[in-house]
């Protein structure tokens, strides 16, 4: 049922889509860890970058072909997982 209802999702406007996907994420994770693999993302979910403090960020297996300048917020990132995603190229702050 899982994937039949990502499949229906894909027809919602963007944002709203994201927040079912990414869900309601309001607060930093205690362990400064954010896991967003495996949930059929094609946009990068801007409102991670207020997370200034995360250290390491999973985006593994969505369907991701660009990340958004605003990356660079996340100053003290020290693992960036993106195998299994769409990119052609990566920008070199990657």
């Amino acid at each position: 049922m899982g994937n039949a209802l990502r499949g229906v999702v894909a027809f919602i406007p963007t944002e709203r889509c994201q927040q079912f996907l990414v869900g309601d994420i309001k607060e930093m994770p205690l362990d400064c860890t954010l896991d967003v693999s495996s949930r059929q993302l094609r946009h990068f979910p801007n409102r991670l970058c207020i997370f200034n403090e995360l250290v390491k960020l999973y985006l593994s297996d969505n369907n991701l072909s660009s990340l958004p300048p605003e990356l660079h917020r996340l100053c003290k990132l020290q693992l960036l997982a993106l195998d299994f995603n769409c990119f052609e190229d990566l920008p070199l702050a990657v």
